[in-house]
This record gives structure tokens, sequence and C-alpha cells, in this order.
């Protein structure tokens, strides 16, 4: 058992080259993560904290392996999916299917996302 109280996650501490401000809190040893893993302890899945700054963007990408899980924290923004904007607020719950392309937007006061992937992100490619 591993617990990670997510208010003592430090920004710019944790680079990964989707979000600056980021950190995989589960994974394991196959993971795709740029940035640091907290704890390398999951078989099935992975979770990801990441905050944006106001009107920062996750480039749109999708997993080829991986569906997606992402719950709004906090904070308030954007996802597109299938060629709509979508409005996303804290309390959120997002499932996304793997190879779907996605992206996402930060509102004016930042976004806070908690993302799980299952099984664990093995890649991640940009789509333009």
């Amino acid at each position: 058992m591993k617990i990670y109280n997510l208010t003592s996650f430090k920004s710019g501490k944790n680079v990964d080259s989707y979000a600056k401000n980021a950190i995989m809190v589960f994974g394991n040893k196959e993971n795709v993560w740029n940035g640091k893993v907290q704890f390398r302890c999951s078989k099935y899945s992975d979770t990801v904290f990441i905050k944006l700054n106001p009107n920062e963007i996750i480039p749109r990408h999708k997993h080829s392996n991986s569906e997606e899980i992402t719950f709004i924290f906090s904070g308030d923004g954007f996802f597109n999916y299938n060629n709509r904007r979508n409005k996303i607020k804290k309390g959120d719950l997002i499932f996304f299917e793997d190879n779907l392309p996605h992206d996402y937007i930060a509102g004016e006061k930042g976004l806070n996302i908690l993302v799980f992937h299952s099984p664990p992100m093995k890649d991640r490619q940009l789509v333009k």
C-alpha cells in the first residue's frame, strides 16, 4: 500500500514533455513518462497529477494501449474531442477510450487534474 498527499505536490520540480507541472504518482516500470514517478508500484494502471497554469495547454494526443479517466480536481477549462470543445469544471469525470485524440486547455484560474490510465500508459502520440 502507498499513500500520497496531493497537497504536498510542488510545482515546477517534476517536468514532463506534455505538462510542465506534473508527477506520475503511481506507475509501473514500463510507463512512458519523462518526469518523476513517485512510486513504481502499479501493475494494471497509472495515476498522474497535473497542475496546469491559467490558459496552459496539454497538446492533442492519444494513447494506443490505454483508456484514460480524468477527474477535475480543481479549476476549470476545456477539452477537445471529436472536433468539439467541451467545458470542464471541478468535480467532472471524463472517460476516453484508447486511440481517442484529446487535449486539455486550462481556464483563467488554472486546472488541476488527476488522470488514470489502464493498462499503464506505454505511449503518447501527438495528433494534429
